[in-house]
């Protein structure tokens, strides 16, 4: 993963419209995910790139239309698709009840009761797991330091807002509190736990020694000013600014972890990002609520913590792991690896650990062809079909 492909590809070859031959010139693990690219930067504009093709966009709504450029269209596929981003998930859940949608992405896990209790609607799991973690930024002495990280952890209850918050009171299943970047995995999917160090557990709510680690600094600050000869020196806590992205999710987490820490004398303000940005483009933050899907945890590594990674600043042991994993060769090697680098992460507070989700999807019976086991929503889009209500009964 740590590894520019220039320097492992030996060769590429096109064997066909749909055959890509790439020759490495040493053994990695898992090479393809090295290949993998956001879909996004693709230009849509230009060759087929799917089944179907953005030709409208305007405010919250898109319009997708059957891609002429892509071989084998199918007659039962449905001429077009239209997006609409509501602005709460709950809003869309409401929705699809209401028969104004016919498929929703990413359930509000709050919200799986009542769909449940819908006859007319079938919901299906993703079996890629996410992660919920507060990336430090370490722009001053506070947040520099292990302990008030550490501290600050501690004053955070997050079985509390994972299962009465964020899943509504229930247990489900793939939804649990972490002790580190990596999933656990699910019962229908443990492939990606491999990076999962058990032996590391989750440090339980403890509100009392959270206050206490967070004033270990701003003691040694009054200290060291004494000694430097000031007369009755005054040290302030910093306001903590915790960005969050612009989803209902986000920011319900966000407001509850605002209020334990407010409960242990931290004052902290929301900063809500703008549409579709996920990293605050400047420095000012002190920490982001960060959700990642994780894959494939062995090349997710590197855009976690690798040199141009989202968490800016990791210890050098926590750096020669991701060196070391870079030249794996083996599922075993680099599993030890990346549990070495669990623990190392968890011993510098690197990241605020939070939970797991399993992050659901729902339907209208009458669509089909969405598939099982999915990775994301429109996995199978080209062959979806909608029939006739009384046929999807």
């Amino acid at each position: 993963c740590d590894i520019p492909l220039a320097r492992i590809v030996e060769s590429v070859a096109i064997e066909s419209e749909f055959s890509v031959v790439v020759r490495l010139k040493t053994a990695v693990v898992r090479p393809e995910a090295l290949f993998q690219f956001p879909y996004d930067s693709v230009d849509h504009s230009q060759a087929a790139n799917g089944p179907y093709t953005m030709t409208n966009k305007n405010g919250q709504v898109a319009v997708f239309s059957r891609n002429p450029a892509y071989p084998n269209l199918a007659e039962a596929q449905h001429p077009q698709i239209i997006e609409w981003h509501f602005q709460t998930a709950s809003e869309a859940a409401t929705a699809l009840i209401a028969g104004e949608v016919d498929v929703i992405d990413r359930v509000q896990l709050a919200d799986l009761y009542r769909l449940e209790e819908n006859a007319s609607i079938g919901i299906g799991s993703y079996i890629v797991p996410t992660v919920h973690m507060l990336i430090p930024n370490n722009r001053n002495d506070f947040t520099r330091d292990r302990s008030f990280r550490n501290g600050l952890k501690q004053g955070i209850n997050r079985e509390l807002i994972l299962h009465e918050i964020i899943c509504g009171g229930r247990e489900i299943d793939g939804c649990e509190v972490i002790s580190g970047p990596f999933p656990i995995g699910t019962e229908e999917n443990d492939q990606v736990s491999y990076g999962y160090n058990l032996s590391v557990t989750p440090q339980p709510f403890n509100d009392l020694l959270g206050m206490v680690l967070t004033r270990v600094i701003f003691e040694s600050r009054i200290n060291s000013l004494i000694k430097e000869g000031v007369k009755d020196p005054q040290v302030e806590f910093p306001t903590i600014v915790l960005a969050h992205t612009a989803d209902q999710l986000s920011e319900l987490a966000c407001a509850n972890i605002q209020q334990m820490w407010g409960a242990i004398g931290i004052k902290t303000v929301l900063r809500r990002l703008d549409e579709g940005v996920v990293v605050p483009p400047d420095n000012e933050w002190d920490f982001l609520y960060y959700q990642i899907t994780m894959q494939e945890p062995l090349t997710d590594a590197e855009q976690l913590f690798g040199r141009n990674g989202i968490v800016r600043e990791i210890s050098a042991s926590a750096r020669q792991n991701m060196q070391q994993l870079g030249n794996a060769s083996g599922w075993q090697q680099a599993g030890q690896i990346l549990r070495s680098l669990h623990r190392q992460l968890v011993n510098d507070v690197s990241i605020i650990p939070l939970w797991q989700t399993r992050e659901q999807f729902a339907y209208r019976t009458n669509v089909k062809g969405i598939g099982r086991d999915l990775v994301h929503l429109y996995q199978n889009v080209g062959r979806w079909r909608i029939v006739p209500t009384t046929e999807g009964n």
